[in-house]
């Protein structure tokens, strides 16, 4: 705003001291200039897709290549991607035993089947169908509002079981936690796992995903992603 008004005023004294046409000419350059501003800031937006989608893409054709994904295999789980918010993010299914889960069952209520398909990349990315404890984390969650809390919680990154970081958690929900980012380890749009315990109970290997960091780099505001039951 201020450099709008900036300008806004140089077009006035420019006004009071030339004729119309050098009038006419600098405010043509000046309308010039902000559209190369902005059409610059829509490059760089296009960019920075751009680079997250081939990001996210070389992360499904790694996955792929070490599972050892069949062609239809990799069909069936693209299709089981179409449920999440961000279908471009299909390799999370093959590292994040939730997400699978949750996608999966969502297939089979719209009638979908291949459970030939669901059993053989369960068996090659060994992942673990949801079990009974999971299945209370998913209920209690929903009950959940949001909490102060001071508790340790165990992070992993999707896809490096071993490696694990402890940090303080802040904050809980159900559907989502305010954490210690360990190191300034996390960026925002990482996948990960939080692990910790509360009110007695345990929750392992929760599927999360950072969707902002803030205080200069230090906090971390953590989305579950969605299991419903």
């Amino acid at each position: 705003m201020d450099f709008l008004e900036r300008i806004w005023k140089a077009i006035y004294q420019r006004s009071l001291n030339s004729g119309p046409v050098e009038t006419a000419v600098f405010l043509i350059l000046i309308f010039l200039f902000i559209a190369f501003l902005l059409a610059a800031n829509k490059r760089r937006k296009i960019r920075e897709r751009e680079t997250l989608y081939k990001a996210w893409e070389a992360k499904w054709n790694y996955y792929i290549k070490k599972f050892e994904i069949t062609p239809e295999e990799a069909a069936f789980i693209t299709q089981l991607a179409a449920f999440l918010e961000t279908p471009e993010k299909r390799y999370s299914l093959l590292v994040d035993s939730h997400v699978f889960n949750a996608c999966l069952r969502k297939h089979l209520q719209k009638g979908g089947n291949r459970d030939d398909l669901a059993r053989s990349v369960l068996y090659k990315a060994r992942l673990k169908p949801i079990s009974e404890e999971v299945r209370a984390v998913a209920l209690t969650r929903r009950k959940l509002p949001r909490r102060k809390v001071d508790i340790t919680a165990t992070l992993t990154p999707v896809g490096h079981d071993d490696q694990e970081f402890t940090a303080r958690m802040y904050d809980l929900s159900s559907h989502g936690a305010s954490v210690e980012n360990p190191e300034k380890r996390f960026s925002e749009r990482d996948d990960l796992k939080i692990s910790f315990s509360y009110q007695h109970k345990k929750y392992r290997n929760i599927g999360a995903e950072v969707l902002r960091v803030s205080r200069k780099g230090e906090r971390l505001h953590l989305k579950f992603h969605r299991h419903d039951s």
